[in-house]
C-alpha cells in the first residue's frame, strides 16, 4: 500500500509499479489552475506512456464515490 502527497503517487503509476488503484470520489469541487491533482508529475507526453485502467467496481460510500481500478499493465 502506498499512501503518499500527489508526486509520490505519480511516480508509482509511471513507473507501473500499481497493481490495484482506489479513488474516492467526495461529493464537493475543488478547482482552480493551482488546485493539485491526485498524481501530480511531468504528465504524459506521448500515448504508449499511457496509464491504462481497468474498473473492477465502484460503490456509494456515504456521499461519495469509492471506484476500485486494476492496473492494465
Amino acid at each position: 500500500m502506498v499512501e503518499g502527497g500527489s508526486t509520490v503517487i505519480w511516480n508509482f503509476l509511471k513507473q507501473r509499479l500499481v497493481d490495484d488503484l482506489y479513488v474516492f470520489i467526495g461529493p464537493m469541487i475543488i478547482g482552480g489552475k493551482y488546485t493539485p491533482s491526485m498524481a501530480d508529475g511531468e504528465g504524459i507526453t506521448q500515448e504508449d506512456e499511457l496509464i491504462n485502467l481497468e474498473l473492477v467496481e465502484a460503490k456509494k460510500v456515504g456521499n461519495g464515490l469509492l471506484v476500485h481500478y486494476k492496473m492494465v499493465k
